[in-house]
């Protein structure tokens, strides 16, 4: 499996699809029920800017393992960092991922990531309350999801609610120091409140 993912990123650095996708598609083939590797695989073509093929492995992925949450939830990740906001498409698209989101919430709702899929999908189709909500749960289910805290941490600083809003970005960095985008929503929040010098400090942290 190592050397036909191998032979997918040479091909695709060389700029040759076809043979890219013939070798992703070997590589899944022998790891058919793997998640990881389909995710792999979607990173790998998302990366090089080829989202219809990540979209299309994605969805190989749902096909695969049918009814699956975090299969679910992939796909609907993967349609909506793989659409661009200015498209035609993308209003549809996200109407796709918040089914595949809810889905997922339904069918696992132990499961925090399909929370918090489910909540940036409603923030980005102008659901704030809703998409709240969705990411009050995910971390209610996993304290420790920075990413979660990120989110929501933007959301309320959107909805005038600086105070929460800093409350959220600093739990983010705690979570995770090293994480640039945390960091600096946190250190814009800190230099609107006056502390520029603490707020240049924690980025230099991050970086």
């Amino acid at each position: 499996p190592k050397i036909a993912f191998t032979e997918a990123g040479m091909h695709l650095g060389q700029g040759n699809l076809s043979p890219a996708k013939q070798a992703a598609a070997e590589y899944l083939e022998m790891l058919e029920h793997s998640l990881a590797a389909h995710i792999a695989v979607i990173n790998l073509f998302g990366g090089r800017g080829k989202t219809a093929e990540a979209e299309a492995f994605a969805r190989q992925a749902l096909d695969r393992m049918p009814g699956q949450a975090n299969a679910l939830t992939l796909l609907a990740k993967t349609i909506r960092l793989n659409r661009l906001p200015v498209s035609r498409a993308y209003r549809r698209a996200l109407a796709e991922a918040k089914e595949l989101a809810a889905e997922a919430t339904e069918r696992q709702p132990e499961y925090a990531n399909a929370w918090l899929e489910l909540g940036e999908v409603q923030q980005a189709l102008g659901r704030p309350a809703d998409a709240l909500a969705s990411l009050r749960q995910a971390i209610e289910l996993d304290p420790a999801m920075q990413s979660a805290y990120v989110t929501m941490g933007t959301l309320l600083y959107r909805q005038g609610q600086p105070k929460q809003a800093k409350a959220c970005l600093s739990r983010a960095v705690v979570l995770s120091p090293d994480d640039v985008t945390a960091a600096a929503k946190y250190a814009e929040l800190l230099c609107i409140e006056g502390n520029a010098s603490q707020g240049a400090a924690l980025l230099r942290r991050a970086r």
